[in-house]
């Protein structure tokens, strides 16, 4: 693979590759010459210019306005997630059957729509299954659910706390089909070399009709308008890949799949009230934490961001982007 490395100066950007320094316009359109993972298309513009204590930038691709991670290390890099997973022994994530009854409380509507449109021999793959909550949930509710999950310590987590689920180690060791596979906050990690790949394994897993859905951070929110490279969704080298509703829209049906439904929601009050992006603000703390005045004022700000996220669903600028495309049939692919 080839490495890249960017030095920024006041009016240009110095792209070194393999030892050979070639000048490119810092307003002129060449960025990067990797391909974007969309279009193929080499030319890029600056889109979030890398903090003064990071060395990551997010450079958008002129032709169809994808925009990725780039670091002076490496054009595209991928996070090492196969040890991730402390959080759910420093915290608060213990009561392992509370979260699943939330779960099939919160998603029983989604679950019971499954289920009408497959019958009961539905299958669901999971990618990036996590602590295995969604998958425990979904296997209550009378699915057949499996998950894909590459760190050994959340593995280690849902098998031990849930025997009877079934995980792949690696998107490339899944076996058999599906009729639905679900990608909640996932698809930002991939890095754009990969992303072509992991989406014809996807493909490839769906049975003809089946659906792939699930949600990502929306490049194109107010949040990402007002504050920028401010908002904790911007965080290369953990989200590498940051879709719009046309951007994925374009990656999905490129790989053959038919629009359902597309569309971004909510409003989050991370970038408008924390400190710093990695640093909670008084709004996520427990209520108990607080005097009656300031349970009231946390109550009206949350109640407030939540009307005007709900409006979001009308407009391409909610927080989240949420995605549901469907594999053609049989007689549609032939």
């Amino acid at each position: 693979m080839t490495l890249y490395w960017l030095h920024k100066t006041p009016n240009k950007i110095i792209l070194i590759k393999k030892y050979k320094i070639k000048k490119i316009n810092y307003m002129g359109l060449n960025i990067s010459s990797a391909k974007c993972c969309i279009c193929n298309n080499t030319k890029h513009k600056i889109f979030i210019s890398a903090p003064a204590n990071s060395t990551y930038s997010l450079v958008q691709c002129i032709a169809c306005s994808m925009v990725t991670a780039v670091t002076n290390g490496n054009n595209i890099v991928g996070h090492d997630y196969s040890d991730f997973g402390d959080y759910l022994f420093d915290n608060e994530l213990k009561n392992t059957e509370q979260y699943v009854n939330t779960i099939i409380k919160e998603r029983k509507p989604f679950f019971d729509y499954l289920k009408k449109r497959y019958g009961n021999n539905l299958k669901l793959l999971d990618i990036g299954s996590g602590a295995g909550y969604f998958l425990m949930a979904a296997k209550r509710e009378g699915i057949d659910a499996y998950g894909v999950e590459i760190s050994k310590k959340l593995r280690s987590f849902s098998l031990s706390n849930f025997p009877n689920v079934k995980l792949f180690d690696a998107i490339q060791n899944v076996t058999g089909s599906f009729h639905v596979v679900t990608m909640f906050d996932v698809i930002e990690h991939f890095p754009s070399r990969t992303i072509n790949s992991i989406i014809d394994s996807v493909y490839n897993f769906i049975e003809p009709d089946g659906l792939f859905l699930g949600n990502t951070p929306n490049i194109d929110s107010i949040n990402i308008k007002l504050h920028g490279g401010n908002d904790p969704v911007i965080s290369p080298p953990v989200h590498l890949c940051y879709f719009s509703t046309q951007t994925l829209n374009k990656l999905l049906v490129n790989h053959g799949f038919i629009k359902e439904k597309i569309g971004t929601r909510g409003l989050s009050t991370n970038s408008f009230f924390r400190p710093r992006k990695d640093e909670y603000s008084f709004l996520e703390y427990p209520l108990k934490n607080y005097n009656l005045f300031k349970k009231i004022m946390i109550i009206g700000i949350k109640l407030f961001f939540k009307s005007i996220g709900f409006m979001m669903r009308i407009t391409p600028w909610g927080y989240n982007l949420y995605f549901r495309y469907r594999k053609p049939t049989q007689a549609q692919i032939l």
